[in-house]
């Protein structure tokens, strides 16, 4: 992959995890079920293509909220 084409990738990541937060709207099982949530979550790990974006996980999980 490119580096430009990494770059764009991770920029894109870094978006979806900074949505995150606004995701535990979703997680109500008996309100919207859990389709919504998990395909997001199932695209966000189709993003985890090397080390890079896993550590992009961890720093985003050990912000404040």
């Amino acid at each position: 992959m490119s580096s430009e084409a990494l770059s764009i990738l991770h920029d894109i990541y870094m978006y979806l995890l900074e949505l995150m937060p606004m995701a535990k709207q979703f997680a109500d099982v008996s309100k919207y079920g859990t389709t919504q949530l998990v395909s997001y979550l199932t695209f966000l790990s189709l993003c985890l293509i090397s080390k890079e974006e896993k550590l992009m996980v961890c720093y985003m999980t050990s912000l404040p909220v």
